[in-house]
């Protein structure tokens, strides 16, 4: 029976890592999927709009750079530069938004996929205003709780 329970446990723990492991490629293929789709659009735009395709292509190389970052165990931003990434996203969203309607006619796929994009990075902004709201209020409470 204990030999039954260890073999048990240890395929429980070995199925956890397998599962694990894969969520973590799967994150990591989103992006460079997200990077494809940037390049692509950029492409698509070259000859139509070359300053949209330029700027679709450094948002490109940006994600990119962040990727890589990530992938060496680099820590996250904080304060000021966080900050500074909030106005780059909002940024973003609205190139996504600009390049899809310029896509519209021509690569309606394209289009649909950058509008896609660009909505959960308004989400994530969203819940990230949300959460800071949150955050301000739990610690204003707090120095209430420390006047008293």
């Amino acid at each position: 029976m204990r030999l039954f329970k260890g073999v048990l446990m240890g395929v429980v723990v070995t199925g956890f890592m397998v599962l694990l492991s894969s969520v973590s490629y799967a994150k990591e293929g989103h992006g460079q999927e997200k990077i494809k789709l940037l390049n692509d659009s950029a492409a698509a735009l070259q000859v139509s709009n070359p300053w949209l395709a330029a700027s679709l292509t450094k948002y490109a190389n940006d994600e990119a750079q962040e990727v890589k970052e990530k992938n060496e165990g680099k820590k996250e931003l904080e304060g000021a530069k966080e900050e500074e990434m909030k106005k780059h996203r909002e940024e973003h969203i609205k190139l996504l938004r600009d390049a899809a309607a310029a896509l519209q006619v021509s690569h309606p796929d394209l289009a649909q996929r950058l509008t896609k994009m660009a909505d959960r990075h308004a989400k994530m902004i969203k819940k990230e205003g949300k959460e800071d709201k949150e955050e301000a209020g739990e610690s204003q409470e707090n120095k209430i709780k420390d006047k008293k």
